[in-house]
């Protein structure tokens, strides 16, 4: 259970970082560009829950799902926001 603790922190930082960098990004997009991030970033979390929640399934995974769960949402979140930080240095 330490593991999973430690995982939410690491969430909670990535996550951090991804809406820094998803604000940042917005803040310099024209009004059409804006509603495109938005609508891309809908989708990405849509993606990203379908790969990762059910890893959460404990009848399925057991407990360690929530530790797969967690990794898989930081991963996801990881390359997001790097993905997003290259959009805006162009």
């Amino acid at each position: 259970m330490e593991q999973v603790q430690c995982f939410a922190g690491s969430r909670v930082a990535e996550d951090a970082r991804l809406n820094r960098v998803y604000k940042a990004l917005m803040a310099r997009l024209k009004p059409a560009q804006r509603l495109a991030l938005r609508d891309e970033q809908r989708a990405w979390i849509k993606d990203r829950d379908a790969a990762c929640l059910p890893y959460y399934d404990e009848t399925q995974y057991g407990q360690q799902g929530k530790v797969d769960g967690e990794e898989c949402i930081i991963d996801r979140t990881i390359l997001r926001a790097n993905a997003l930080a290259r959009i805006g240095r162009r």
